[in-house]
């Protein structure tokens, strides 16, 4: 393919391996990157086998750093958003859920830059860990969208810098996985498929160490307010895209 085909592509590939490597919020960047060099649904099916190889460095780079009580209480939620979706998701219109997904980013991205966060604590609860659970693995594994939605609830925790990325690992390396089966088994995996995703997997370990590099020398506020500003971004851009095509 030509170069203005790749490029996006590779681009978008190191911006969701830097989301592995704990900054938060680029991979709602990577997925539309990506969207913009092939049809969505192949962009997704593209992108899993990377994702996987990505969750892969991830883990074992933040293995010492996982909070599995919370672990225990958003994965359960998540199978269940991913059966719900293999069963709905080629139901919905795509546009709908890409500008839910911006709404919902964009919200809780000034809700949290505003400091309202600080005296409303909503959405933090266990009960709530397994609602954003659920709809971090619905939108998940629809177009990579899971983001926003755990997001919410961990950025709630308190954790700091390498606690956050490492249980974001652990979570999505988890429920990347479990998609393996639903895209298999709906035949949204082929040849040609495979054989682009072998092509970017290289520029994978790249994006994740590039985002360990970041996560690993400036302090816990900026990593929070680089999340909830990436969460704004994003949302703006997903909102953007389905109102002007």
């Amino acid at each position: 393919m030509e170069f203005w085909v790749w490029l996006p592509a590779a681009i978008a590939v190191v911006l969701v391996g830097m989301s592995k490597g704990g900054v938060a919020g680029t991979t709602m960047i990577g997925v539309p990157l990506m969207s913009s060099s092939f049809p969505p649904l192949k962009a997704a099916a593209i992108l899993l086998p990377l994702l996987i190889a990505m969750d892969v460095f991830a883990m074992w780079r933040y293995r010492k750093s996982v909070h599995l009580e919370t672990i225990k209480v958003i994965l359960p939620g998540a199978l269940i958003g991913i059966v719900i979706g293999s069963f709905t998701f080629h139901y919905l219109p795509e546009d709908w859920v890409r500008f839910a997904i911006g709404a919902m980013a964009m919200f809780f991205g000034v809700y949290y830059l505003r400091g309202w966060g600080e005296n409303m604590h909503f959405g933090g609860s266990k009960p709530w860990g397994y609602f954003w659970g659920g709809v971090s693995g619905f939108t998940s594994f629809g177009i990579h969208a899971g983001g926003p939605p755990i997001k919410v609830y961990l950025l709630q925790q308190s954790f700091n810098r390498f606690l956050l990325a490492g249980t974001s690992a652990m979570y999505f390396g988890v429920v990347n996985w479990v998609k393996v089966i639903p895209y298999a088994s709906l035949g949204y995996f082929s040849g040609d498929t495979l054989s682009l995703a072998l092509w970017l997997l290289p520029l994978a370990p790249v994006g994740v160490y590039l985002g360990a590099f970041i996560v690993k020398h400036v302090s816990d506020k900026i990593v929070y307010r680089l999340s909830y500003f990436s969460m704004i971004a994003v949302g703006a851009r997903l909102m953007y895209q389905v109102v002007f095509p």
